[in-house]
C-alpha cells in the first residue's frame, strides 16, 4: 500500500516518480497538473514507456532535493482524470539522458539493437513523429514492412534510410507470434495519418493467418 512516509524519504533525491498517470496524458498535461498544485522549479518531465507503450508513470526532475521534497508534499492529494497521483522521490540517475541522433546515428543505433522503447521518453527524441506498430507477423522484416504497408508515407530521412523503421526485439519474458516496429515519420501530421490508416486493420499473408494491426503515435 502506498504511504506518504515511503514516498517522502528524501536523502539526495531530486526526481519525483509519479505513478498512476493516465496513459493518454501528454507531458504538457502533467505540467498543467503540477502548475495547479503550485509546483515550481521543474527542470524536465519524462513519461516512461515499455516497448513504446505508456507505462502510466512519469519522472519530474528538480534542481535540488528540497524542491523535490516540497513538490512531493504538495502532490499528496493530486489527481489526474479522477485518479490519485502517487509521488515517490528517487535519484536523478534514474532518468537517463536521451541522445539526439542524425540519420547515420539512428541507423547505427537500430543496427546495434539500442532502440527498445523502454524507459523515460521511450529512449527517443522524435516523439510525436514516431509510431509504434504491433500485432504484425512475427517474421516480418523492416524491408517487407516498408514495401507492403508504408509505401506512400513520408518517412524520416527518406524511404531509403535504414534507421527510420526499427524492429523492436522481444523482451524475452514471453513468446509471441507477432512483431513490433517503431516507424519514424517526417512530420507529426504524417504520423497521425499512418495511425488513421493502419490502426485496427487486418493484414493477411497469402495462404496464412490474419493479423490485426495496432498503431499508436508515441507522444
Amino acid at each position: 500500500m502506498y504511504t506518504a512516509k515511503f514516498a517522502w524519504e528524501s536523502g539526495s533525491k531530486t526526481v519525483l516518480l509519479l505513478r498512476n498517470i493516465p496513459r493518454t496524458a501528454l507531458n504538457s498535461d502533467i505540467r498543467r497538473m503540477l502548475d495547479r498544485h503550485e509546483i515550481e522549479n521543474v527542470k524536465a518531465v519524462h513519461k516512461t514507456y515499455v516497448r513504446f507503450l505508456p507505462e502510466g508513470k512519469a519522472h519530474v526532475a528538480f534542481e535540488t532535493p528540497e524542491q523535490a521534497d516540497m513538490a512531493a508534499k504538495r502532490l499528496r492529494n493530486a489527481t489526474m482524470s479522477g485518479s490519485p497521483v502517487q509521488p515517490m522521490l528517487t535519484h536523478v540517475a534514474d532518468v537517463p539522458a536521451t541522445r539526439s541522433r542524425g540519420a547515420k546515428g539512428r541507423e547505427e543505433a537500430a543496427a546495434r539493437g539500442c532502440i527498445t522503447g523502454t524507459g523515460p521518453d521511450a529512449g527517443v527524441t522524435d516523439r510525436g513523429r514516431g509510431v509504434v506498430l504491433w500485432g504484425l507477423p512475427g517474421r516480418m522484416t523492416v524491408d517487407e514492412l516498408k514495401e507492403l504497408l508504408l509505401r506512400g508515407f513520408s518517412l524520416m530521412d527518406g524511404e531509403a534510410a535504414k534507421g527510420n523503421v526499427v524492429l523492436i526485439e522481444p523482451d524475452g519474458r514471453t513468446q509471441s507470434s507477432t512483431s513490433r516496429h517503431y516507424v519514424r515519420l517526417d512530420s507529426i501530421a504524417e504520423a497521425h495519418r499512418l495511425v488513421r490508416q493502419l490502426h485496427m486493420t487486418d493484414f493477411k499473408r497469402r495462404g496464412g493467418r490474419t493479423y490485426r494491426i495496432h498503431a499508436r503515435v508515441v507522444i
